[in-house]
């Protein structure tokens, strides 16, 4: 078993049918390898935990867990079977069904891999409360993906709520700017160096595209370099999805890879004076990659050609905001200084609010840029956060998020070492993402999700979870019980599989 937070695997985009395709196809197997330890470390904010880890065992458990596989030429899986004549047994299965008619891209679902590990997730969602979710079958759920980051503070937290309610009874969206976005604009400002002014939108795609919008504008240049397999936007100068998008809208975005100095030099040498902006997020996870954190070497590096080529650098912290570091900018934990700073996701605690902020040297071009959204001036939104910020602070939410991150991360851990498993956490507390086994591969990983899924846990095998502050001490207790079952469930298949492996080799 590791543990281990920062570090992460090399980046790169694999596409989903390749990657679950190497350890699902015929006659494949994944290695999961319990080699003795004496212990290992945990780097943490706070210290570092050592756990030991006794040497490698047969597990006795007698459970087999059911091998799971790809459906094969798109057929339907357990959860979604709209494509049969009989009345689909669910509430979900009713809804897929209607929504494969109208909402393009969800009759999908059942052709990906994926969707046949985590049939039982939750992809329709009734209501949610703090840190439980419950789908439209009346199953209850322990969220710890946070809807993929909004929510921060707990579902329909009651303060924001309150905050919104207020903001209702007087107006939302009414053609003009009410006083609580200047309000808000004026805390962000006083709150977080270096923002001197805001843009303030509804999605991080609106935050972004802005940042490079003035980017381009102050310096007269074109080009924006990105790491490889980052996601900043769904436009299409940055979209990581090809189709329907010309390649003239991409050719002015050029990649390098995450954490490798080496390849941002390169990058920016092929750019040349045309390069207008350098973005990055201080979080980093490429598509079905291991979570990572930018180092001081890469940062220094990031710095250094940004003043020497004279481009704009954007920190895209649309992600990880509000959860590395109290004051809820993450410049503050990598140690990077950027221009323009790009904000969204948690900051209104499930409210569509995005917000970019920047330099008093840039302000003009800021100023030269029509950049406009009938709702961007959602008086509602902008309230629920400003009192998410509020609340924040007054609640200890950050360092709350740090205690439950890290808690359930050595709970798992535990878990994992007991079942002879070999366990890694990678990513930061509060946004951290499981690997079981220590060949790549997402087969073991995919297994084991599923399996809390259908324990009543909501996490996912290829995408870092994202905590709240409303999760309690007995919740990740519960979680990690769980697990627990879960692993030893696990430890079986990877035995088999490895029986499997060895004899046929």
């Amino acid at each position: 078993m590791r543990l281990r937070f920062v570090l992460g695997c090399q980046p790169g985009q694999r596409p989903l049918d390749l990657y679950l395709a190497r350890d699902l196809g015929a006659g494949q197997t994944t290695t999961s390898d319990s080699t003795s330890c004496n212990k290992v470390t945990i780097p943490l904010q706070r210290g570092s935990v050592h756990i030991p880890r006794p040497h490698a065992a047969q597990s006795s458990s007698a459970l087999r867990s059911r091998h799971l596989s790809a459906p094969e030429n798109g057929a339907p899986n357990r959860c979604y079977r709209s494509n049969v004549t009989d009345e689909p047994a669910t509430n979900a299965a009713r809804l897929q069904a209607r929504a494969e008619r109208v909402l393009p891209g969800t009759a999908g679902r059942k052709r990906q891999m994926l969707h046949e590990f985590m049939a039982d997730f939750p992809w329709f969602v009734e209501r949610g409360e703090g840190a439980t979710l419950t789908d439209v079958d009346g199953r209850q759920f322990l969220d710890l993906m946070g809807a993929y980051g909004p929510n921060l503070l707990g579902h329909r937290h009651p303060r924001v709520e309150q905050a919104a309610a207020r903001q209702q009874l007087l107006g939302d969206t009414m053609g003009g700017l009410g006083p609580v976005t200047i309000e808000l604009a004026e805390f962000l400002t006083e709150r977080i160096d270096p923002i001197d002014w805001v843009f303030v939108g509804k999605n991080g795609s609106d935050a972004t595209s802005y940042a490079l919008r003035v980017a381009r504008q102050a310096t007269g240049r074109s080009r924006v370099l990105i790491a490889e397999a980052a996601y900043h936007t769904a436009q299409d100068w940055g979209t990581m999805f090809p189709n329907g998008v010309p390649e003239p809208h991409r050719m002015l975005t050029s990649r390098f890879v995450y954490n490798d100095p080496e390849s941002l030099r390169a990058a920016v040498a092929e750019a040349g004076d045309d390069l207008a902006a350098i973005m990055l997020t201080p979080f980093h996870q490429g598509f079905y990659e291991q979570p990572d954190v930018a180092t001081p070497a890469f940062v220094q590096a990031v710095e250094q050609e940004a003043r020497r080529s004279g481009a704009v650098l954007v920190l895209d912290d649309v992600r990880a905001n509000m959860r590395m570091h109290p004051s809820g900018a993450s410049h503050d934990r990598i140690g990077i200084r950027p221009d323009i700073v790009c904000f969204g996701k948690a900051v209104a605690n499930g409210r569509a609010v995005s917000v970019c902020g920047g330099s008093d040297a840039l302000r003009d071009a800021a100023d030269a840029i029509g950049y406009l959204g009938t709702f961007f001036g959602s008086a509602v939104a902008h309230a629920a956060c400003l009192e998410t910020f509020r609340t924040f602070d007054d609640e200890g939410a950050f360092d709350r998020m740090l205690d439950v991150g890290e808690r359930l991360s050595k709970g798992l851990s535990d878990a994992a070492s007991s079942a002879d498993l070999t366990f890694d956490v990678s990513g930061y507390p509060t946004m951290a993402m499981v690997h079981i086994g220590r060949q790549p591969g997402p087969y073991l990983d995919h297994l084991w999700a599923a399996g809390m899924v259908r324990r009543g846990v909501l996490i996912h095998p290829t995408v870092a979870w994202y905590v709240c502050a409303a999760l309690t001490d007995a919740q990740v207790d519960t979680v990690v019980e769980r697990a627990a079952d879960c692993f030893a469930e696990v430890a079986v298949e990877a035995a088999d599989r490895e029986r499997a492996k060895t004899a046929g080799g």
